[in-house]
């Protein structure tokens, strides 16, 4: 299976994850960015495009997309506008399966023997966030897009919008509609063509977060207390001491204080130090200051 990763602007960790993609990988990996990423990732092993070169429907749809969340907009809008970019690349370039995966995710084993599991349902995800996708079948890919179109060009639908934020906002104390909503509604209209993780595992192996303690023991950071055995992490169940192997890390928010400890523990190899990978995210910020188009 190809790897897919998409990126806006750069951070000081996509060269690990790709590195660490380029590993686990049996087919080739993508990295969909600006000049300057693409140019990094080429150096890590990826195949690369760049972002405008496919993000025609993304820009249709920005002009359709309102804002309900206390999080940036250009933030919300661009997480929705990947899988726009995502349909767009797989169609033009004929990738009929892929595995999408966040930057700030390390993989930690090889994916495609999960791939029989997954059979008869066109897309994945952890049931609230698709950081980790099996595409298996382009054509829902494309339903979904054409879904979420659907819900923003609605008049009628901005109800469900504004609800929907509301709710999050008060339970959550910020937030509101994302990308994670449309998931969550696409998976309750069209539940036979998109598969929750929860479905098929108890405790799924696919890192929701790292942040996320609730069911297992919590390090001295408030991470998931991983114990490695060799180049296999596993964390502990907090109901029966029972042990979980992961197979993805998620390196979400705070978590990505320690992405580069865990690509040291992953890595086939030697690695450069982590004061390397943040001078190449300082060099970038200085020419995005200089230079708008990189």
């Amino acid at each position: 299976m190809d790897y897919v990763y998409i990126h806006k602007g750069y951070s000081w960790y996509v060269p690990l994850a790709i590195r660490n993609g380029t590993h686990f990988c049996s087919g080739n990996v993508y990295y969909l960015g600006d000049l300057y990423g693409c140019g990094i990732a080429r150096l890590c092993g990826a195949h690369t495009a760049r972002i405008n070169d496919y993000n025609q429907s993304a820009i249709a749809f920005e002009t359709v997309y309102k804002h309900y969340s206390t999080l940036g907009a250009k933030f919300e809008l661009f997480c929705i506008q990947r899988w726009f970019i995502l349909r767009d690349f797989m169609k033009d370039t004929g990738i009929k399966q892929a595995i999408y995966l966040d930057t700030d995710n390390l993989v930690c084993e090889p994916l495609d023997g999960f791939v029989d599991k997954f059979q008869g349902y066109g897309m994945t995800f952890t049931g609230y966030s698709a950081h980790i996708n099996f595409i298996l079948d382009w054509t829902i890919l494309d339903r979904f897009c054409q879904f979420i179109m659907d819900i923003y060009r609605n008049p009628d639908k901005e109800g469900k919008l504004v609800t929907w934020a509301k709710d999050i906002q008060s339970s959550a104390g910020a937030g509101g509609v994302s990308d994670m909503t449309m998931f969550y509604w696409f998976h309750q209209e069209f539940s036979q063509n998109i598969l929750s993780y929860k479905d098929v595992f108890m405790f799924s192996p696919f890192d929701g977060s790292l942040e996320d303690t609730r069911e297992c023991e919590a390090d001295q950071d408030g991470f998931k207390k991983i114990a490695w055995e060799g180049k296999t992490p596993f964390v502990i169940m907090k109901d029966n001491q029972s042990v979980l192997k992961l197979v993805t890390l998620h390196h979400q928010g705070r978590a990505k204080k320690v992405l580069y400890r865990n690509a040291s523990m992953l890595a086939p190899k030697w690695m450069l130090p982590k004061s390397f990978f943040i001078l190449m995210a300082k060099i970038y910020g200085i020419m995005r200051r200089i230079i708008s188009n990189i």
